[in-house]
């Protein structure tokens, strides 16, 4: 692979897949974007890319703010845990807000865009970051604990 640990690959396509996955179901059914299911395998898989480009494209400031929020924990047992989920969850709700923007039009109001339009948006961007953090469980096992830092997305 040319150097490239393949944890990396299978990290970065099972992210790809839950993503597309997980877009293609807001079109079909949570948002009803898309009139048919072709139509909402298209918008799946573009609106499953881009939510990964976000993902490693935030990757340098996620690195900055979780080597804060690790140091500004203090010296407790779960320190890497909470680090993890105070950087990774509210800026994955807002990468997941930027997502639910393109699926519908209640997303592109302010109080719409950062608290979600609906019950069922709320809902759909919790279930993205439950998706999001249970798809870095392979890199974690890999690599004996949460890697805080860039290739988390």
């Amino acid at each position: 692979m040319g150097g490239v640990p393949i944890v990396l690959v299978v990290y970065l396509a099972l992210k790809a897949c839950a993503y597309i996955l997980w877009c293609f179901l807001g079109a079909w059914t949570v948002f009803r974007s898309a009139s048919t299911p072709g139509r909402a395998a298209g918008l799946g898989f573009a609106l499953g890319a881009l939510r990964l480009g976000l993902g490693l494209s935030l990757g340098l400031v996620i690195w900055f703010v979780s080597t804060m929020a690790y140091a500004s924990v203090g010296d407790v047992p779960a320190r890497t845990l909470v680090a993890y989920l105070a950087v990774y969850v509210p800026i994955r709700w807002l990468e997941w807000a930027l997502i639910a923007f393109f699926l519908t039009p209640g997303a592109r109001r302010f109080g719409g865009f950062f608290l979600g339009s609906s019950a069922r948006d709320r809902w759909w961007r919790l279930g993205g970051i439950a998706l999001s953090c249970a798809a870095d469980i392979p890199v974690i096992l890999s690599v004996g604990g949460l890697p805080l830092g860039r290739f988390m997305c």
